[in-house]
């Protein structure tokens, strides 16, 4: 869902059936994704429930957007990945679906907060970290259809997409917040070797934000030497 400075231009188009094959990409990656993390969730707790079950879907939810996120600094790194960029966009899209999956299943996991204590849980972290984060998502779905690209230019377009970085950040933000005591009793308990998925999925998540950083110092570092 990012695009890269050397990433082909918004209007370009896509045959019917490489579009297909790039969907067809996209959610075989994420049902290996779901079904490692249920097999993950299965071992850690010893018996599947329903906050298993719903942070599977999450650790998907945030490895599809990750990756999504990744796939263009790999393609500034790498020249011979650069034909693959173009599935990024379907990723993140696959992605941001399990996101909505796992937010919906939240209102089952726990009702009486997220569902009839909806409006009075509203302005805790967890709520609002969560619920900025997928208007952000929602968001760079919105600009990134053909009528949202011709609305702002392909320059401005570019520019929001690296919002999805605050998202990320905001959802790793909304992971501490959330899991942090269980991610305690696991560092207190010594059992490294087997560290709670969403630990997991948010560890890749920051590593993915940072390798967005290497970029752009990276370019600075290119730009300076140039100079010089």
């Amino acid at each position: 869902m990012d695009a890269s400075s050397q990433a082909a231009a918004p209007s370009m188009q896509h045959p019917p059936a490489t579009i297909k094959r790039m969907w067809q990409s996209s959610f075989m990656l994420s049902a290996l994704i779901l079904v490692v993390s249920l097999v993950y969730s299965l071992l850690y707790y010893g018996s599947w429930a329903l906050l298993s079950l719903n942070q599977a879907v999450g650790v998907t939810a945030a490895l599809m957007i990750g990756i999504s996120y990744a796939m263009s600094g790999m393609a500034y790194y790498f020249d011979f990945l650069d034909e693959k960029v173009a599935y990024r966009k379907y990723y993140g899209l696959v992605g941001l679906l399990f996101a909505f999956a796992y937010a919906y299943g939240l209102f089952f996991l726990d009702p009486d907060r997220y569902f009839y204590g909806f409006f009075s849980n509203l302005g805790s972290a967890d709520f609002i970290l969560g619920i900025l984060a997928m208007i952000i998502l929602a968001g760079m779905v919105v600009i990134s259809t053909p009528q949202g690209i011709r609305a702002i230019g392909a320059q401005n377009w570019r520019l929001g997409l690296r919002a999805g970085y605050l998202a990320s950040a905001l959802f790793v933000a909304r992971a501490v917040v959330v899991w942090g005591g269980e991610w305690k009793t696991w560092v207190h308990q010594g059992y490294w070797f087997f560290p709670p998925s969403m630990l997991v999925a948010t560890v890749f998540t920051v590593v993915v934000i940072l390798f967005r950083g290497s970029i752009f110092v990276a370019r600075e570092l290119r730009k300076a030497s140039k100079s010089t």
